[in-house]
């Protein structure tokens, strides 16, 4: 309700008072002129003076307002004590609640002042043993999604990106950290006309970031319940540690495990703080890691808890700087294991424009090596996101003059050439992108479409490069492996080369019907890499991202198109086709189309069965092909219907339609 109409509101209930006293005096006395005019009470029931009279010859002792349930029937009380006349006739309890005193004007203007002006933090937090349809359920205390930020920026290039504030209190402040769940409070209602109170959207940092569930973690109703943290040993925590390192330093180079452990020890006492923002999201990646790959069992309750910590004392990213970047890239990282990619890409572009901002992708003279592997870091994540939505880049290398990576404190001159490695990947990931795949690929600079002799030398040339990064980094799997990480194995080089030609020779903007000699090439690498890809999943090296279902949903995607094709043999790719409904079945349990997409890998796999039994006396003829076709047809409609079709992927389908 607006001021204006609360203040009518309530001019016309103190005009309704002063009659409603006249009228009840004149009644008293025995002296009404109308007896048919009706006094109007506080509570809005009506009653003639007649009924008034008559209860008061009878001596009949009467309440000023009406009782509770007459109210609620709207129905005229008597008013009379114990019960009104409505409750005695219906048999019904008859039960006089009290109005809330009056306030006048002068009051309500005052407490709503005050309301305005005062600190939200002052509000305390409503017990959790409140009754239940009062209890503070922990959706409106967490952590907003980041289609919820407000970014703001003032003269000072100081940026507030989370907001713990409502919409509607834009004279508020920016708070400098977040609060923590014991400061925080419920949001403001509104009273409907109906009575009822509907609470305001959050619009804070962290709502969905992840979906928590209604209960809040680390927070028991009785003082007797043991926190699930205390339950985490220094093994754990120490395991935790090591997979994060393991799973993300070779993708963001900022972060490095000898000066982790050295800064945070012992490890234990910086974590039972709880005030160390690396720490507990280091931990709460790393354990969620460990858990989806079975390394150690997956307990909700401890999950919850690690995750109610991490962003309990997460910290507002208040102005342009490298730690401000260095806490996106965390948050970053956190939400590669949504269940998709939308979070992760509005978190890149923050990224980006903030390293823009900076000027980090200038390579200015003097820049520290810190700051360097700031940016890669921020570059890698830039291109995972992008790539595995088919998206453009956001950092364009044409605008960078940054080095790569050098040595720093001693580290392995083969730690340093693999980060470099990693590096140059995302670069020619980020090139086939944009000159194979994008929209305009087929366009020259100046306008004019590209010949088919334009198109072949483009192909060459990122062959090259794909080429010159295989030979130039896979033999770094073959280095001491005390100072590599442990992830970058034989299996992921080709496994990442034989992805990128796979990328290359598809159906593109480019080349949108590919020769034959080319299709050919393309069966080949996509049963080799979906051959490598099932290696590391077998060594727990594919984590369960939406990016890796991203890129295996592609590499399925291109497999259908070659068999629909006749490309691949679908008699000598059993073991190619297992794999892929292994990792489909992998995927399945975090992602609903996956499980769709390995029923149509069972059906495909029960063709190619019958293939190989009947290979002497079933030929490869029309009825053969209607089957590979309606199975092509159904893959993609699970795409469209689960809303994972991508741009580049619209030559890929079109093709798989039209086999």
């Amino acid at each position: 309700m607006s001021l204006h109409s609360l203040l009518h509101h309530d001019e016309r209930l103190s005009s309704t008072s002063s009659t409603s006293s006249v009228l009840s005096s004149t009644s008293t006395n025995h002296t009404s002129h109308h007896p048919e005019s009706p006094s109007h009470e506080q509570d809005g029931s009506v009653h003639s003076a007649e009924e008034d009279e008559g209860n008061n010859n009878g001596n009949v002792e009467r309440h000023s307002y009406s009782c509770k349930r007459c109210r609620r029937l709207k129905k005229k009380c008597s008013r009379t004590k114990p019960e009104c006349q409505n409750c005695g006739k219906a048999r019904e309890k008859c039960e006089y609640v009290p109005r809330a005193p009056r306030r006048k004007k002068s009051e309500i203007l005052r407490s709503m002042e005050m309301t305005e002006t005062s600190p939200v933090q002052q509000r305390p937090l409503p017990p959790l043993t409140q009754h239940a349809h009062q209890t503070y359920h922990l959706q409106q205390a967490q952590l907003p999604s980041l289609s919820q930020l407000n970014f703001t920026r003032d003269d000072s290039r100081q940026v507030t990106a989370f907001s713990t504030f409502d919409k509607q209190r834009p004279q508020l402040p920016p708070l400098p950290s977040l609060p923590t769940r014991s400061q925080m409070q419920p949001p403001p209602t509104t009273i409907t006309n109906g009575g009822g109170a509907q609470p305001h959207p959050v619009t804070s940092l962290h709502n969905k970031l992840l979906s928590i569930p209604q209960i809040i973690p680390g927070h028991s109703q009785t003082s007797n319940v043991t926190s699930p943290l205390s339950t985490i040993t220094n093994d754990l925590l120490t395991r935790c540690v090591d997979r994060f390192f393991e799973d993300y330093a070779k993708t963001y180079p900022f972060l490095n495990h000898t000066t982790f452990c050295h800064t945070h020890n012992p490890l234990a006492h910086s974590f039972a703080s709880g005030s160390h923002f690396d720490v507990n999201m280091t931990v709460l990646l790393g354990y969620v890691a460990l858990s989806k790959v079975r390394k150690v069992p997956d307990d909700p309750v401890l999950r919850d808890a690690l995750l109610s910590r991490a962003f309990d004392n997460a910290e507002i990213v208040s102005d342009e700087s490298i730690e401000g970047i260095k806490k996106l890239l965390y948050y970053g990282m956190f939400t590669l294991m949504r269940k998709d990619g939308d979070t992760s890409w509005y978190v890149a572009g923050l990224i980006d424009r903030m390293v823009v901002a900076l000027g980090l992708n200038e390579g200015k003279v003097g820049l520290d090596e810190d700051t360097k592997r700031v940016f890669w870091s921020c570059y890698n994540f830039d291109r995972v996101v992008s790539v595995a939505l088919g998206r453009p880049a956001g950092l364009l290398d044409k605008d960078i003059d940054v080095p790569l990576l050098s040595p720093m404190g001693g580290e392995d001159e083969d730690l340093i050439k693999m980060l470099r490695a990693v590096s140059s990947l995302r670069r020619v990931e980020g090139m086939i992108m944009s000159d194979v795949h994008s929209p305009g690929a087929l366009k020259t600079e100046t306008g004019a479409l590209r010949t088919a002799e334009d198109r072949s030398q483009v192909l060459q040339r990122l062959r090259m490069e794909i080429e010159a990064w295989y030979n130039n980094t896979s033999l770094l799997s073959c280095a001491d492996r005390k100072v590599s990480l442990t992830s970058c194995t034989t299996s992921w080089y080709s496994a990442v080369y034989y992805t990128l030609l796979s990328l290359l020779y598809r159906p593109s903007f480019l080349v949108p019907s590919p020769p034959a000699e080319t299709l050919q090439l393309l069966g080949k690498c996509t049963l080799q890499g979906a051959s490598f890809q099932y290696n590391l999943h077998t060594l727990h090296q594919l984590p369960m991202h939406w990016v890796q279902l991203n890129r295996w949903l592609t590499h399925c995607t291109t497999l259908i198109y070659c068999i629909c094709h006749t490309y691949v043999d679908v008699v000598e790719t059993k073991a190619e086709i297992s794999f892929c409904m292994e990792l489909l079945e992998y995927f399945a349990m975090e992602w609903s189309v996956a499980a769709e997409l390995l029923d149509v890998f069972r059906k495909l796999n029960i063709v190619a069965y019958d293939l190989r039994v009947n290979q002497g006396e079933m030929a490869h003829g029309a009825d053969t092909s209607a089957m590979f076709k309606k199975i092509g047809e159904e893959y993609c409609d699970v795409l469209i219907r689960n809303g994972y079709t991508m741009k580049f992927d619209q030559p890929v389908l079109k093709g798989i339609r039209g086999a």
